[in-house]
């Protein structure tokens, strides 16, 4: 069997982007701990609750990890979607991933969201956070960043997804649930910022 370069990158399975211009195509998931996914069901839902909103949107994606939720907006017409990933070994897997799907679109930045809130010039439409379970309190750390740094636009939704058995409150005075749902072991809800003062 031939050895793996050292730049290759090992990955342990295949997910399917569902809906949009690259639908039923396949992204390579790398094979790193801790790495999970946003299951087909709730990508599903989560996009037929913005389907009327997503075209020409700017998106971030704040712990990338697979990229699936990027790239499924991305294939749904958000004008620009920027991709947070700490972990080199995805970063580049992820880099390598927009190559073959030739998605201008999406820019790729390499470490922790937190850092990249306090030099990020864009506004965006929606916002997807999704931290590592071990880390949950990232979820707020994430929203407390995006509102003082002014990156939300007026009207801004918020894709936040945490474990069931965990409580989560929105943590913005500004920020609404429009949406909330369970899945097996996962809870997850779209809010929306109303305001900023």
């Amino acid at each position: 069997m031939p050895s793996q370069s050292k730049n290759s990158i090992a990955c342990k399975n295949l997910i399917k982007i569902i809906g949009g211009r690259w639908r039923g195509r396949n992204l390579s998931v790398a094979d790193e701990p801790g790495l999970r996914p946003t299951a087909n069901r709730i990508r599903e839902t989560l996009f037929n609750w913005l389907s009327l909103d997503i075209a020409s949107a700017v998106c971030l994606d704040c712990f990338a990890g697979s990229g699936a939720l990027g790239f499924e907006a991305a294939s749904r017409g958000a004008q620009q979607v920027v991709m947070v990933e700490p972990v080199a070994s995805v970063y580049r897997l992820l880099q390598h991933q927009i190559k073959v799907f030739e998605a201008d679109q999406i820019d790729v930045y390499q470490g922790e969201v937190m850092q990249y809130l306090q030099t990020c010039q864009l506004q965006f439409n929606f916002v997807f956070i999704d931290p590592p379970y071990a880390k949950p309190e990232l979820r707020d750390e994430v929203l407390k960043g995006l509102i003082e740094k002014d990156l939300l636009q007026h009207g801004c939704k918020l894709f936040i997804e945490w474990p069931k058995h965990e409580q989560f409150e929105l943590n913005g005075e500004h920020l609404t649930w429009l949406k909330l749902k369970n899945a097996g072991q996962v809870s997850y809800g779209i809010a929306q910022l109303l305001g900023n003062g």
